[in-house]
């Protein structure tokens, strides 16, 4: 099965609702599988590496001229949603997990490459089609979002990525920039340290940090740390300063 290059009315149970920023350049259509890439934006779902599901659109989101956050997404979380297998299955399938092809189709673990978790097989519709419960893949990544872990430094001009909590320890080799999106969700603990000082750091974050209205982090010297919260403002996820070690603020 291709790709999407239509809405689809993807059959569905109801179920919870998320929201994020779109990915620039991205379309995502109507009923489609959407996943969130490295940098905490939504894009369509596809056996690419660096992606995690986010769950199915409620509509068309279309920011093919726009940048990164221009638009904001909004998905279902959980509930049986059809979509098409990529290979045969049978009544024995039910249970098993699948994972995304593309942005209307999953597929056995045998037959994918990234294993981006779509949830499992819930009811056998077709050989070629069946009901699939999202649920268990979001919950899976609501987990592991919360488990801390190491960031790697993106390196110059980088974005880093904000889908999970963990460390981003920063190595300069000179005056270096780095990019900050918004979060992908609340709940994310995310230090940032200078580790190797060869020049000071600025990273651009793509809405304020504080009440201040500060979006301005700089990395002076090795040990400047920053400790970041994702939280919610008037229903928009945002990150907070929790702590601060060093680090100068600016707004631009």
């Amino acid at each position: 099965m291709t790709a999407l290059t239509k809405d689809r009315d993807t059959r569905k149970k109801p179920g919870q609702l998320g929201e994020g920023p779109v990915a620039a350049s991205a379309l995502i259509y109507g009923g489609a599988i959407v996943c969130m890439n490295a940098g905490g934006y939504l894009i369509k779902g596809s056996d690419a590496a660096g992606l995690t599901i986010a769950g199915i659109s409620t509509g068309r989101f279309d920011n093919s001229a726009g940048t990164n956050g221009a638009l904001t997404g909004v998905f279902e979380r959980d509930g049986l949603h059809l979509m098409n297998l990529g290979t045969v299955i049978t009544q024995a399938n039910v249970g098993d997990p699948v994972y995304v092809v593309d942005d209307q189709t999953v597929d056995l673990a045998d037959n994918v490459i990234h294993f981006i978790l779509a949830g499992v097989i819930a009811e056998m519709f077709t050989t070629t089609l069946a009901y699939i419960d999202i649920a268990p893949a979001i919950e899976l990544q609501d987990v592991f979002t919360q488990v801390p872990t190491d960031i790697t430094d993106p390196g110059n001009a980088g974005a880093i990525a904000v889908t999970r909590s963990g460390c981003c320890a920063i190595t300069t080799a000179g005056a270096e920039t780095r990019t900050l999106a918004v979060p992908a969700k609340t709940g994310i603990k995310l230090s940032i340290s200078m580790d190797v000082d060869g020049g000071d750091c600025v990273i651009a974050a793509a809405s304020a940090i504080n009440q201040t209205g500060n979006n301005r982090i700089t990395l002076n010297d090795a040990g400047d740390t920053i400790l970041l919260e994702s939280v919610k403002k008037a229903g928009v996820i945002i990150w907070r300063i929790s702590a601060n070690d060093g680090c100068t603020l600016a707004t631009v």
